[in-house]
């Protein structure tokens, strides 16, 4: 009887505190702040019409698209690096899911005809919306939660907008790990 007592106490211990080993950093104001701030800065660098994320070329006179333009693309790259606002993990990633597309529009997995909608992705990748002219106004953080080491956090910009990003505390800084809609569809 005494073994039954221990085994339940220890099957007690063992279960009740599983949903506390998720939580091990805690969010203040300020990391709160900083991680809104952030979302506002990666935003404000990619809300506008002038940025287009994994831009397509074409050869001179054909109308299909040959794959990515390196030369924007580089720009492009360049620009969300230089805030420092992203783990190098998502650069990274950010660059493979434009090295997919460049090498399925030259294999031809994918044909793009010019002018056409964009295969790959029909809205901004940042909002998840084709309407973005004021999205300071309509910027909504539905959540933000601690989980696994991470910051998840929703947001969206009007309707069907939905994004989950991921931020990771680095150098007592919030950078970006992940953002939902930058992804191959």
């Amino acid at each position: 009887m005494k073994n039954y007592y221990v085994l339940v106490f220890l099957v007690f211990l063992f279960t009740g505190c599983q949903e506390e080993k998720a939580t091990s950093i805690l969010l203040n104001v300020k990391d709160k702040e900083k991680i809104e701030a952030n979302i506002r800065k990666i935003l404000t660098l990619n809300l506008h019409d002038s940025v287009s994320d994994f831009e397509l070329i074409s050869n001179d006179g054909d109308s299909l698209y040959t794959g990515i333009d390196w030369v924007e693309f580089d720009k492009h790259v360049k620009a969300l690096s230089k805030d420092s606002l992203f783990t190098n993990s998502f650069i990274e990633d950010y660059k493979s899911i434009a090295f997919t597309i460049d090498q399925q529009i030259k294999n031809k997995e994918v044909s793009h005809i010019l002018s056409d909608i964009n295969p790959y992705f029909e809205k901004n990748v940042w909002c998840d919306c084709n309407d973005f002219t004021n999205w300071k106004s309509r910027l909504i953080i539905s959540d933000m939660r601690i989980m696994e080491q991470q910051v998840l956090v929703n947001i969206s910009i009007g309707e069907n907008s939905e994004v989950e990003i991921k931020f990771d505390k680095r150098q007592n800084d919030w950078l970006c790990a992940s953002w939902s809609t930058i992804k191959l569809p």
